[in-house]
């Protein structure tokens, strides 16, 4: 399976899911495979992402937003780096998340701020 097919499959286990069996375990092997396959901006945004997925697995207060923007920066680089053609990450945000109509601010400056804690280049802001 390509993976940003892989990771929006799994994005998906996450928003349906509040933890379960096996769940850290995927996540893990998914990020194994951006570590193994994609570039050093990948594996930043990846590790955003693991650090954020942490805290909410474990049950601590987590913000959301930031993991999901983090999400969608990751699938944007990924099929950026595939196919060299850079789609916004609120496509992804739009197809997946049910009321991000009423969410669409908060991810806007999730993601903005990672981009710039990144370093990612001024065109994955929203």
């Amino acid at each position: 399976m390509p993976l940003p097919q892989a990771l929006m499959n799994f994005l998906d286990r996450i928003l349906e899911s509040s933890g379960g069996e096996g769940l850290m375990e995927d996540f893990t092997k998914l990020i194994n495979l951006v570590s193994a396959y994609a570039s050093a901006r990948s594996v930043s945004i990846a590790e955003a992402l693991h650090k954020e997925f942490r805290i909410w697995f474990k049950g601590k207060e987590a913000n959301r937003y930031r993991m999901i923007a983090a999400y969608g920066l990751l699938l944007t680089q990924i099929k950026w780096e595939m196919t060299e053609i850079l789609t916004k990450p609120d496509r992804w945000f739009f197809m997946k998340i049910a009321d991000y109509e009423l969410t669409n601010p908060i991810f806007i400056v999730e993601t903005n701020k990672l981009v710039e804690e990144l370093k990612l280049p001024g065109k994955y802001k929203i």
